[in-house]
């Protein structure tokens, strides 16, 4: 079994000397000694657990009052999930290989580290306090949207058409037939368990797309890039007009419209979003331009934008029977799968199903 420096699995562990260590490592410490910390979870993260670290230091100085550490989640299902589904070595490769080239607010890391032997991963970073977290279930309002479309438009821009990305095995997508094989296996399940959140025709809508899945992803290509792959209002930070996103587990290669309408299908109530929808994607469209993204004509892109309406419903169903979830994860997993099919019908999305 290999050791991997400096990882810490489980808050608790977390010590003086630790922080101090990983700080001065990080060029954030100089010479200062950590010698208090207080641990307070932050966050309802359903595969991680994120823990913000208040720090007393030895001295004073341009110190940091406060890190977040973000660990593997106690809860064993979640934990499981997030080892063999690749999600804890993403986030971690995104600090370590992908972060500096992104174009993108994120918060700065001290420390990513990884165990591949055992899935165990740390990661050390800027409390982005006093941010405001986004939340799921209540949504997003349209200034909080633009802002997070020109963030996703400055992540895909950085990385378009990047072959390079071919070569990180980390970024590759879950093969269609084992994942529509997945999603036939749990439907059921799923179906009976959130059957009060379906809107009017979204359950045959549903059935239908499980039943299609594997033709429906292999149907359609956009110009690849880096994309998040959970890219909704919960996994945002807000300062004012500016957001930071975190949350960097389901990175993957992808057709940059993928983000954007799994982003406005999940975080803006239909009411909102069929409003300023067309504003908002011109607006991201236009973005993407000015980032030198020149050869991807708006058709084309409202194309692309119609045929991903599905992909918040493949991450609702798949992530609702994959990990651990309390109270609130139902009624968020519940929240996002009434938006995503609404999203689905208002586009006519389901018209393009084999």
């Amino acid at each position: 079994m290999t050791t991997v420096p400096d990882l810490v699995a489980d808050p608790a562990q977390v010590t003086e000397a630790w922080l101090t260590r990983t700080l001065r490592a990080a060029g954030v410490a100089g010479d200062a000694s950590v010698v208090g910390v207080r641990r307070t979870r932050i966050g309802t993260g359903l595969v991680g657990q994120s823990i913000r670290f208040a720090l007393t230091w030895d001295r004073p100085g341009d110190l940091p009052d406060t890190v977040v550490g973000k660990f593997p989640s106690p809860d064993p299902k979640s934990r499981e999930r997030g080892h063999t589904g690749g999600e804890y070595e993403r986030e971690v490769r995104f600090y370590q290989d992908l972060a500096a080239r992104a174009g993108i607010r994120v918060p700065r890391c001290h420390l990513a580290a990884y165990d591949p032997d055992t899935g165990d991963f740390t990661l050390l970073l800027d409390d982005l306090a006093p941010a405001r977290q986004g939340d799921q279930l209540t949504g997003c309002d349209v200034t909080q949207a633009r802002a997070a479309l020109a963030e996703a438009a400055a992540l895909h821009a950085a990385y378009w058409d990047d072959r390079t990305l071919d070569d990180l095995p980390y970024l590759s997508r879950p093969d269609p037939e084992l994942l529509g094989a997945f999603l036939a296996d749990v439907w059921p399940v799923f179906r009976e368990q959130y059957r009060a959140y379906l809107p009017p025709g979204g359950e045959e809508t549903a059935e239908r797309f499980v039943q299609s899945f594997p033709a429906w992803a292999t149907s359609r290509t956009g110009p690849p890039c880096l994309a998040h792959g959970d890219f909704r209002i919960d996994n945002m930070m807000f300062t004012g007009p500016r957001v930071s996103i975190v949350d960097w587990q389901t990175i993957q290669q992808a057709p940059a419209a993928s983000d954007v309408a799994y982003f406005v299908g999940a975080s803006l109530p239909p009411a909102i979003r069929r409003v300023h929808e067309d504003a908002l994607l011109r607006g991201y469209h236009e973005e993407l331009r000015r980032a030198g993204v020149t050869g991807y004509p708006w058709p084309r892109f409202l194309d692309d934008y119609r045929h991903a309406a599905f992909a918040g419903v493949v991450m609702t169903i798949a992530a609702a029977m994959l990990v651990g979830t309390d109270a609130r994860g139902e009624e968020m997993f519940g929240v996002m799968l009434s938006r995503h099919l609404t999203h689905v019908h208002d586009t006519g999305a389901a018209d393009l199903l084999p």
